[in-house]
């Protein structure tokens, strides 16, 4: 089932002369957790206004949720929940209870409904034992489970989740991700998530959907990038390398850090030890590596 559909969609803002973006067509399927990324500037908050009805397109179609987001109703719009990583969903002064019990009165939960999924959704979020903490004593990971609880409270059926990690350490990443696998599996929850933190998405994501000065320039499954990236290699050297096949993803501490096709390999450590070197170390490419070309 089709989540979401996007056709040609284009947007132009008045007294600009580039488009903020141009002929972008994509879907989501039902169940996805779907990363959008892109360089700052991108398009990428322009998309999300788009799907969620705030801005209207210059040209093209869309639908979520089989409504056109510019007429969708009231009940079109509460099967839909917004998590924006640098503001809070929670009541800084009020416990996590009365926070989730703002959001359900809100989007109009039936009280029997709320009791029955806040014991659901607590529990499955980690958080059962902490409802009546206050929402300023918690920790960010915490604080991010009573977030979503707020999200979720209303079972919405498509998500949009932007820079979630913001902020977060380790540990408040690693509950993350356990948290979207748990509301994709038991809640069937649709996720749209837009992130710079590649190494997060490569471990989340299902789908990945790049913006690059508004055009749609990669859009693939987790499949096919494990399989792109199983075709490169990464080489950390202190070596200067000018085959054509290579690309400097960055320079560190006196080491330059390439890309390159994992054919090539035979002929770099040729070149690395025709020369004189004092280091030589090779590592998988990650996603943040096969897109460097793409953010510069």
């Amino acid at each position: 089932m089709e989540i979401i559909k996007a056709h040609n969609i284009s947007k132009k803002y008045r007294k600009q002369s580039e488009f903020a973006l141009q002929n972008v067509s994509f879907t989501v399927q039902q169940k996805e957790i779907v990363g959008l990324i892109g360089p700052n500037g991108a398009g990428k908050s322009t998309l999300i206004k788009i799907l969620l009805g705030v801005l209207k397109p210059t040209s093209g179609t869309v639908e979520v949720l089989g409504k056109d987001p510019m007429q969708a109703s009231r009940s079109d719009k509460l099967k839909m929940g917004v998590y924006l990583g640098g503001k809070s969903n929670l009541i800084y002064h009020l416990s996590i209870l009365d926070s989730v019990k703002y959001y359900a009165v809100m989007y109009e939960v039936p009280r029997a409904v709320f009791t029955e999924r806040l014991k659901l959704y607590a529990q499955l979020f980690g958080i059962a034992d902490i409802l009546s903490q206050k929402v300023a004593t918690l920790s960010l990971g915490q604080r991010l489970r009573a977030e979503l609880l707020c999200v979720f409270i209303y079972n919405p059926e498509l998500v949009f989740l932007d820079e979630p990690t913001l902020g977060l350490d380790i540990e408040g990443k690693r509950v993350f991700r356990e948290l979207l696998q748990e509301a994709k599996n038991h809640l069937e929850t649709t996720i749209l998530l837009t992130t710079h933190d590649m190494n997060e998405l490569e471990k989340v994501a299902d789908r990945f959907l790049l913006l690059q000065k508004g055009q749609l320039v990669f859009d693939t499954g987790y499949a096919d990038l494990c399989q792109t990236l199983e075709q490169h290699v990464v080489v950390l050297t202190d070596v200067e390398l000018s085959d054509q096949e290579v690309v400097l993803i960055e320079r560190n501490r006196g080491l330059n850090r390439y890309l390159l096709p994992a054919s090539a390999l035979d002929n770099v450590k040729d070149q690395i030890e025709a020369q004189a070197f004092t280091h030589f170390q090779l590592e998988k490419a990650t996603l943040e590596d096969i897109l460097y070309e793409f953010f510069t």
